[in-house]
């Protein structure tokens, strides 16, 4: 992982590159929704309130998944969010 000063200089053009792809009409079983989504997140933790100008951008898609998915998400084996600072189980 990197950290916030070495990621900042590519943060906007990545996010921008995301935003496209998910622009192109992704259905909400498509894995790429599922890869954005998750890279949305791993992005905002990494830059926190500097994610902010994206937050209406990325919600509503986030938001569309989860009530397409019907309560279920999905996280990979590697990250334990039960216990950072900020989620709940």
């Amino acid at each position: 992982a990197v950290g916030r000063e070495t990621f900042a200089p590519q943060f906007k053009s990545i996010m921008e590159f995301l935003l496209k792809t998910q622009g192109h009409g992704l259905t909400a079983d498509d894995p790429q929704q599922n890869a954005i989504l998750m890279c949305c997140a791993r992005i905002c933790q990494c830059m926190g309130s500097d994610f902010s100008p994206y937050v209406r951008m990325v919600v509503p898609p986030l938001l569309k998944a989860a009530a397409d998915s019907k309560g279920a998400f999905m996280q990979d084996g590697e990250d334990d969010f039960t216990n950072q600072e900020g989620y709940e189980a």
